[in-house]
């Protein structure tokens, strides 16, 4: 860490300097600012404008007893890229172990009140000044004139309705892990910096993250910081962004006035935003529960891996499912823990290659809706989409299988398992198309009166080429084939070879339609058949298997 000593003006080289024993300054960057080169020869650094600020700043420390002061014009070196790396991502802590930050306002006047003409500071919209408003314990607040207006204790009310971070915040950075990653972000939603990836870097301080600086990059820095958040935090309100409604987006710093070139469906996205922007919604996020209740999650190559319970909606409208992200709005109406509403989720789908979030546009609030849980299980939901992924995710539904078992369900028919499971959306009860068709089966087991033991049915079809589809029961000679012959296609690959099983084990029963007769008892004989019709699913021409009994 260079240092200014501020007698002599000779920059010093610290590893671990003591803490409280320099002053900081924080400001905006103009023309002609002195750099870490020009600095080595004083002459022609006072020949800058930016002279002035450092000169100032020495003479306020030296008025406070302080032997050094340290300004990022000219104290980090960066021709170097390891030493620019350093600082920037040690910056937070540079700030928060400094003895003063001194905060220079160019832009506010000596005659203009520091609570109105904060607003129209620069200094506030820019990203690299978040962390240095946070980061110090003591903040002073200079006008153009180098006059002192206020500190951050006098002026926490002002400063926090003008930025956004909460008052505790202010007065103690040790706070930053109490609060939801999301409204940290909202904090630097609204702020600007001179290169896209530095939207990511000046965040690093308030996440306590260190990665790597790839400059040109671009948006990609923004979601490489996500991933290291999701590393280091079990915080779901990271996903609690929302998107911009319309394919054209306002003109947010850092993001292109369109996006429409790789992203062409605003209702479907991944799991993580893409810009800063889209948690400017999340500003009044808390924990739902005082204890907030982990989940462990992991962003792995095939996006999010979580397990947990999602939620299905009935009556609602969107109605899919839900990833409850357990955050709620402050100030909201007050729900009672214990009533199940007031948590705000995501809406996932589930897809050929696992769930994708859908109406990014919005957040779920619970309420008096209907809705059940679903099972625990493990969810890989996508980090991104692009127009390729959305033209697989609108073919899914052509050739697609709805499973359809009213008529068995009414005997207290139960399904136990499907098969590829990958494939297999529970929400919508029916098997995605991945492309050319599938091959799936289902097991099915149906009370026998009488008996404790159920009858085990075994429906299967494929739509490759021409649509088959074939019933077995356990009560069936081949019954142990079928079980041998399935469990061994699925260990082989996720797509269960029905063509090749109806044409090896039952040959006489490749067609849209086959039957098996069961012999209860001498006096009861129970048909079960499957047919395979053609359907409209979601818009496409798909098909309906249908077991009835």
């Amino acid at each position: 860490m260079w240092l200014i000593n501020t007698s002599t003006l000779a920059l010093e080289n610290f590893v671990n300097p003591e803490k409280e024993s320099y002053a900081i300054l924080s400001h905006t960057w103009g023309p002609e600012e002195v750099s870490f080169q020009d600095f080595h020869d004083l002459d022609h650094a006072r020949t800058k404008r930016g002279f002035a600020k450092i000169q100032r700043t020495c003479e306020i420390a030296r008025q406070r007893d302080l032997r050094y002061a340290w300004v990022d014009t000219c104290s980090i070196d960066k021709s170097s890229s390891a030493e620019l790396s350093e600082a920037i991502n040690s910056m937070f802590a540079w700030y928060k172990h400094a003895a003063v930050c001194l905060v220079y306002l160019e832009d506010l006047a000596h005659d203009v009140a520091f609570d109105t003409g904060f607003v129209r500071c620069k200094w506030r919209t820019r990203g690299w000044t978040l962390q240095e408003l946070i980061a110090p314990q003591f903040v002073e607040f200079y006008d153009q004139n180098w006059t002192l207006r206020t500190t951050k204790i006098a002026a926490k009310t002002v400063l926090t309705a003008r930025t956004g971070v909460s008052e505790d915040v202010l007065l103690d950075s040790a706070l930053l892990a109490r609060l939801p990653v999301a409204r940290r972000m909202s904090w630097v939603s609204h702020r600007q910096t001179t290169r896209i990836e530095d939207m990511a870097y000046c965040m690093l301080g308030i996440f306590q993250i260190h990665m790597p600086l790839i400059y040109g990059e671009g948006e990609k820095s923004f979601v490489r910081l996500q991933e290291e958040i999701a590393k280091q935090n079990c915080d779901l309100s990271l996903f609690a962004w929302t998107a911009a409604r319309a394919l054209f987006l306002p003109p947010f710093p850092g993001v292109p006035t369109s996006v429409g070139g790789d992203y062409e469906d605003s209702n479907f996205r991944g799991i993580l935003a893409r810009y800063p922007h889209e948690f400017a919604d999340c500003s009044r996020l808390k924990f739902r529960n005082i204890v907030n209740s982990y989940k462990e999650f992991t962003i792995t190559n095939r996006g999010l891996r979580i397990e947990a319970q999602l939620m299905q909606l009935f009556g609602a409208v969107p109605d899919d499912l839900v990833l409850n992200l357990g955050v709620c709005y402050e100030n909201s109406r007050q729900v009672s823990r214990l009533s199940g509403d007031g948590w705000m989720g995501i809406y996932v789908r589930k897809t050929t290659n696992g769930y994708l979030r859908v109406w990014p546009h919005e957040l779920y609030k619970s309420g008096p809706h209907n809705r059940v849980r679903c099972p625990r299980t493990v969810l890989y939901i996508r980090k991104d989409i692009t127009n390729y992924d959305i033209a697989l995710l609108r073919a899914q539904y052509t050739h697609a299988v709805r499973l359809d078992l009213s008529d068995l369900r009414t005997a207290g028919a139960t399904l136990v398992q499907t098969h590829p499971f990958d494939l297999w959306d529970a929400h919508k009860q029916l098997f995605l198309d991945p492309g050319e068709g599938v091959n799936v089966y289902c097991e099915i087991n149906v009370p026998v009166p009488g008996t404790f033991r159920p009858l085990r049915l075994m429906a299967a079809c494929s739509t490759m080429t021409q649509p088959t589809c074939v019933i077995w029961t356990d009560r069936d000679v081949g019954w142990n084939d079928v079980l041998h012959f399935l469990g061994q296609a699925n260990e082989i690959t996720d797509y269960v070879a029905v063509d090749f099983l109806v044409r090896d084990l039952v040959p006489t029963k490749r067609s849209a339609r086959n039957e098996s007769v069961v012999e209860i008892d001498s006096e009861l004989r129970v048909k079960f058949s499957v047919t395979l019709e053609r359907a409209k699913i979601e818009d496409s021409d798909g098909f309906v298997l249908r077991v009835v009994g």
